[in-house]
């Protein structure tokens, strides 16, 4: 088969096995030439070949020691000629993708010169007998035969142009976005390297709704999007998600996390400033304002995610009186505020599946009461089936260490205010005086925001 065939079949047969791979061999320069260098290689053992008249000397060596579709149309060059190119490309970079291209694209060579009539050596040098596709010669191609190459040339320039859009976002990509399901943009989220951006329609009630955003999670029942600096959560449960459409925007997206101990409120306003927040934990030593979309609310302790436009004001304190031993106000550690709410939480969560387990117990008892009671064979073995996957279930995990440890950890901080406290009880005793004015309010805690790279 000619070069024209070669070159057109083998961006053909490359670029649907590579979108099968998730690599776009049109997507670079560099992949588009290893992928046409793949493609007429094998041919350098023909001086007569654009390969062999560009490395006219090499060609004129291998066809005189080896002969034409011998060593260089056989697995054991493709296979050698691979792992070179890994080598080469993993000193260089991380990625495997241009070995990936090269591969493809050689072995599209040797399949379309099996489908020729003289066919190839495939296992040379171990075994000489030519290898054809398919076996009966009347369905393979003459070589130079210019009305049968001209059709093949024609079909393959045809299909390559109707699948175009195949090599450009990948079989996989191509698959979910036919589908347009939050299962198959699940699937496209978890398997993809930069960010998704997302087309997505839908109805609620009798409104319809759509858009588009970049997408930060994904799962079949809720998806979490950012568009236009505003977060959107399409959720299954709550509205009627028709379609979305996934495509890859190249760009990365990196999450930032932030700390702060005792930070003012103007501080910590201008840190989340123009921020799409994944993140917000804040804990204060007094009461403050919490402000997010239009809404107020007096908080001591907030744990958020996905937020924009917040801001947090201080509620004013009134000045302190003459200390005397009963208007003597003990300090708080707000580290052990913090770590309460981390140790209720965990309360909460052990109460409930501790919960869920006593009703599953239950569940289980009378299950085997039942089939114990049944008379019934058929039944009984429904039931006993059951009873056996009941049985089957692992108790949850109790995180019995971490709560105690968050409780001594608790204690422990508690005795050292306690004592701090003691201390400025007596000093303010000893000294008669009107204190200081109150410390203001403070902040502590962590955000994490969101930046996508270009």
């Amino acid at each position: 088969m000619r070069s024209p065939n070669h070159v057109v079949g083998g961006f053909v047969f490359t670029g649907i096995l590579a979108s099968l791979s998730g690599v776009n061999p049109f997507a670079t320069p560099m992949a588009m030439t290893t992928m046409l260098v793949g493609t007429i290689l094998p041919d350098i053992d023909h001086p007569k070949s654009v390969v062999g008249r560009t490395f006219w000397p090499l060609s004129i060596w291998i066809n005189r020691n080896y002969g034409h579709r011998t060593i260089t149309h056989s697995g054991i060059a493709l296979v050698v000629l691979t792992i070179t190119i890994w080598l080469i490309e993993n000193l260089v970079s991380s990625s495997s993708k241009l070995t990936l291209i090269f591969c493809y694209s050689y072995t599209s060579h040797l399949i379309l010169d099996m489908m020729t009539l003289q066919g190839i050596p495939l296992l040379y040098p171990f075994y000489k007998n030519a290898f054809v596709i398919p076996g009966n010669p009347a369905f393979r191609i003459q070589t130079g035969d210019n009305k049968s190459e001209t059709v093949i040339f024609c079909f393959l320039l045809l299909a390559g142009m109707s699948l175009k859009p195949l090599f450009a976002n990948g079989f996989w990509t191509s698959y979910n976005r036919l589908f347009g399901t939050m299962t198959h943009l699940a699937a496209e989220f978890q398997r993809s390297e930069d960010l998704l951006e997302v087309a997505y329609f839908g109805r609620l009630g009798t409104e319809t709704f759509e858009g588009k955003g970049y997408c930060l999670s994904a799962s079949d029942n809720r998806a979490v999007l950012l568009e236009n600096g505003q977060f959107r959560i399409l959720d299954r449960n709550n509205t009627v998600i028709t379609k979305v459409i996934p495509s890859h925007s190249g760009r990365e997206l990196k999450y930032e996390t932030r700390r702060f101990v005792m930070a003012p409120v103007d501080s910590l306003n201008r840190w989340l400033a123009g921020k799409a927040l994944a993140n917000l934990e804040v804990s204060a030593n007094r009461e403050f304002r919490f402000h997010h979309n239009l809404v107020s609310s007096r908080q001591t302790y907030i744990k958020e995610q996905f937020l924009t436009e917040v801001w947090l004001e201080v509620i004013p304190i009134p000045l302190p009186q003459v200390v005397t031993p009963d208007t003597f106000f003990d300090q708080v550690n707000p580290r052990i505020l913090i770590l309460s709410h981390q140790l209720e939480a965990l309360q909460r969560q052990q109460r409930e599946k501790a919960k869920q387990w006593g009703l599953h117990t239950q569940l289980l008892q009378a299950t085997q009461k039942m089939t114990l009671e049944e008379s019934d064979v058929v039944q009984q073995e429904q039931l006993y089936e059951t009873y056996q996957r009941l049985l089957k279930v692992k108790p949850p995990k109790m995180e019995i260490e971490r709560i105690k440890a968050l409780e001594l950890e608790i204690q422990q901080l508690q005795q050292i205010t306690r004592l701090k406290n003691r201390e400025r009880r007596i000093l303010a005793l000893q000294k008669r005086q009107t204190p200081p004015l109150p410390a203001p309010t403070r902040f502590t805690g962590s955000f994490t925001f969101i930046k996508i790279s270009d």
